[in-house]
């Protein structure tokens, strides 16, 4: 009896150790070997794969894109949606996870044994909020974390567009290690995503290439603070032993007078995003930096993308109307990184000071300047707004504004807008939400008013314009449109082309353009063309007198037959009366386009058509020639002109960025005239770097055209020619110095490694040798650095 219990006990006890060893191998996990990756692909609701965690339920969840239902509240559809490269993504709904709540997305067990540095690689997104991600690492399978791993570690906030990011996660050989993605809401509209995880065995890190960009043009203010000027993108392959970098050098060429327009000059790294944030500051600020300035840093590169950013300070006695602007010239490494020179040390570009109008009840008198919300630039409207403004044009000619912003609350937040000094003025229209940004507004006098409300409830981020001021030439006698688009009426008169949307002009509608053009049907239209002489054409479109007060239509095409049609403009359709403008882009010069202009609903209306530029036309001179060169402290500009017909005479206009031109002079024309005339204008160096002309041409009748303009350079040095190019063994290089003294020339490869050389330079005309015997064949950029750190550059093709 004894024995068959014993028996029996031990047979109870080797079950219960067989179900315990049994239950205990089935939870064991494999560690994963490096490289790993996940995209998100496969299908699955709480889990990318059973050996992932998600370590909470309901609105903290992370879920891939496609999954939208599930949560206790809300909407269930992500901002925006898609995913990085590929189809799918996972993703933290911000806008039913309440206000710093998180949620956490675990990997599987990854096996770190194999020596050497551990990257992580991923791609994230976070169009708009304070969302945050942050990144953490466990070396004992999720017992224990380690501090947060982002810059900055309270987490990685906006980024617009699907950016890689890139981590160096040390040289640990544990095999039981994890990573945690934690994201953290602020209960807004939009989410976090994730996609791409990778993490690899790091190889060493190598220069790829650097360059200098150029992204924000638009105007700063007096007083404003950190303001982008440029951005530098160093790019690097490899992440064990990475780089530090530890010098900037810059200059202010381009900047009108720096030393009364920056106050402090500062440096920003963004990590692996493109778009500008005033994050993560590299080095100290320098105070009114004039000529060349330098930053020093001990900030490490990531694999791949790395992005600074140029900011300045702009004092608040900062000249209008002058530009600010700079150059980088060096970029300093640790390691084999080295000393390079940005591929581009001078992007196109630079940003005009011009003054901030906020929404109030003052009135302002202005040709130029931003006109934003109450928040001004940064900041946004306040509740409870009730506004009205009125714009007066300071030369006596027509306003424009331009939109580059617009967000207020949809209905509630409203900004209304008169073609005039008050309210009673005609009534352009209404613009409300985040959708679309208002037209371009033109004002048919001298002035414009606004009216802004806002509720008691939700204030946004407003809106910003640009301002300034144009003329219209009166109506010039010309041809009707034509009814049909086959015979339709060339524009021969580029400023003051005068018609009307009369009820005589029948519906014409041919081929496929009923499909191609704006919403609403086609049906008083009529028919002008013109030659394109640009890629791109501005039309201004002056609306009066219309019937009934619904304005016209009117859009740009592209036919060969007037059957299949190509819409290469807006489709320009305000729904009342209002001037605009139409914008067309991608055009082939010298081809033929075609301007339907339609009354909407059927509107009788007047209208004039102008162009400043990007049409050919037939003009009152013919003008054989236009220059403009240094001489000693002055710049001459010269041009014939072989015909003239009625020619009262010319404006002389410079610009330093080909956008705001300012009148230099005034030389009277010959008035009618068949035979060669010459002409000439002196102007005065100003030091402002290159420097660009054109003419103004005004008839007796006040009506007038452009010319095409030229560029000049009046700094210490100039390159008169690079030659032979393509070159095999020897190159020339011939320069123009203001005085002697040594010139720096960098010779750069496509991969942005640079070979330095020291060469005197004459006064006046000097000839520079050098053996490029032993360079490799490709495409070379020279760099030359004048003793003031004026820059001039120029390519050459080696065989």
């Amino acid at each position: 009896m004894k024995t068959k219990i014993i028996s029996r006990a031990i047979r109870k006890v080797s079950a219960a150790i067989l179900l315990l060893f049994s239950f205990q191998t089935t939870t064991v996990i494999a560690q994963l070997p490096l490289p790993y990756s996940e995209n998100f692909d496969a299908a699955w609701t709480t889990l990318p794969t059973a050996s992932w965690i998600n370590s909470f339920t309901g609105n903290r969840e992370w879920h891939r894109n496609d999954f939208t239902t599930g949560w206790t509240s809300g909407s269930g559809s992500y901002t925006p949606a898609g995913a990085a490269t590929t189809a799918n993504s996972a993703r933290f709904h911000s806008y039913d996870a309440s206000s710093g709540n998180t949620g956490e997305l675990i990997t599987p067990v990854l096996d770190f044994s194999p020596a050497g540095s551990k990257t992580l690689d991923f791609w994230y997104l976070n169009t708009s909020g304070t969302d945050k991600l942050q990144v953490y690492l466990s070396t004992d399978g999720g017992a224990t974390w380690g501090s947060s791993l982002t810059t900055p570690a309270t987490g990685i906030v906006v980024s617009a567009s699907w950016t890689q990011y890139s981590i160096n996660l040390g040289s640990s050989t544990s095999n039981n290690c994890k990573i945690k993605f934690t994201a953290t809401s602020d209960w807004g509209m939009t989410d976090i995503g994730l996609d791409n995880i990778r993490v690899v065995v790091a190889v060493p890190m190598s220069f790829v290439s650097s360059t200098t960009t150029q992204l924000n043009t638009s105007a700063v203010s007096p007083g404003s603070t950190t303001q982008e000027i440029v951005g530098i993108q160093i790019v690097t392959t490899g992440s064990a032993s990475p780089f530090n970098a530890t010098g900037f050098t810059f200059n202010t060429t381009g900047s009108t007078a720096p030393a009364t327009d920056i106050q402090n000059a500062k440096l920003w790294y963004t990590v692996g995003s493109s778009v500008f944030a005033a994050t993560t500051p590299i080095g100290s600020a320098v105070a009114s930096p004039n000529g060349v300035f330098t930053f020093t840093s001990t900030q490490t590169l990531s694999a791949g993308n790395n992005y600074f950013w140029l900011t300045y300070d702009i004092p608040s006695g900062a000249v209008l109307n002058n530009v600010v602007d700079a150059q980088c010239t060096q970029i300093v490494m640790s390691g084999a990184g080295g000393t390079q020179v940005p591929l581009v040390t001078a992007p196109s570009g630079n940003r005009p000071i011009q003054p901030i109008y906020p929404m109030n009840n003052t009135p302002i008198t202005t040709c130029s300047g931003i006109f934003t919300d109450a928040g001004g630039l940064a900041g946004d409207y306040g509740l409870n707004e009730n506004f009205t403004k009125t714009f007066t044009s300071a030369d006596g000619t027509h306003l424009r504004f331009d939109f580059t912003s617009f967000s207020t609350e949809t209905t509630w937040d409203y900004l209304q807008i008169y073609d005039g000094p008050t309210t009673a003025s005609p009534y352009i229209g209404i613009y409300n939400g985040t959708a679309t940004l208002p037209p371009t507004l033109i004002s048919s006098g001298t002035s414009m008013t606004f009216v802004f409300k806002s509720d008691g409830f939700t204030n946004k981020a407003g809106w910003s314009a640009n301002i300034s001021c144009m003329e219209i030439a009166p109506c010039a006698s010309n041809p009707a449109a034509n009814d049909n688009c086959l015979t339709a009426t060339p524009i021969s008169n580029l400023n003051g082309y005068c018609g009307n949307t009369s009820s005589s002009y029948l519906a014409d509608s041919p081929g496929n353009l009923a499909s191609v053009f704006c919403v609403g049907s086609i049906d008083n239209n009529s028919w002008l063309s013109f030659v394109a002489d640009s890629v791109a054409v501005e039309l201004i479109v002056m609306v009066s007198g219309c019937t009934n007060g619904d304005g016209i239509q009117a859009a740009i095409y592209e036919t060969s037959d007037c059957l299949a049609f190509n819409l290469v403009s807006t489709c320009w359709n305000p729904y009342y009366q209002t001037n605009g403008v139409i914008t067309a882009s991608g055009l082939t010069v010298g081809n033929q386009y075609y301007l339907l202009v339609d009354g909407f609903d059927g509107d009788d209306c007047d209208y004039t058509v102008g162009a400043s530029e990007g049409i050919v036309v037939t003009l009152p001179i013919e003008l054989f020639y236009f220059n403009a060169q240094c001489s000693n402290e002055n710049i001459i500009i010269s041009w014939q002109t072989a015909t003239e017909e009625n020619n009262d005479y010319f404006t002389i206009e410079k610009s330093t960025d080909l956008i705001q031109w300012q009148p230099a002079g005034i030389v009277n024309g010959a008035g009618n005239s068949n035979s060669l005339i010459n002409y000439s204008f002196t102007d005065q160096v100003d030091n402002s770097g290159s420097l660009y002309y054109r003419l103004k041409q005004t008839d007796y009748d006040g009506h007038f055209t452009y010319s095409q303009e030229v560029s000049v350079s009046c700094t210490s040095l100039t390159v008169e020619g690079v030659f032979p190019n393509p070159v095999e063994n020897e190159i020339i290089i011939t320069i123009q110095s203001k005085e002697q003294q040594t010139v720096t020339i960098n010779i750069i490869d496509e991969l942005g490694r640079s070979i330095e050389l020291v060469q005197n330079a004459n006064e006046g005309t000097s000839k520079i040798s050098i053996d490029v015997s032993q360079l490799a064949g490709g495409l070379y950029s020279l760099l030359m650095t004048a003793e003031d750190g004026a820059t001039v550059q120029n390519r050459f093709l080696k065989q």
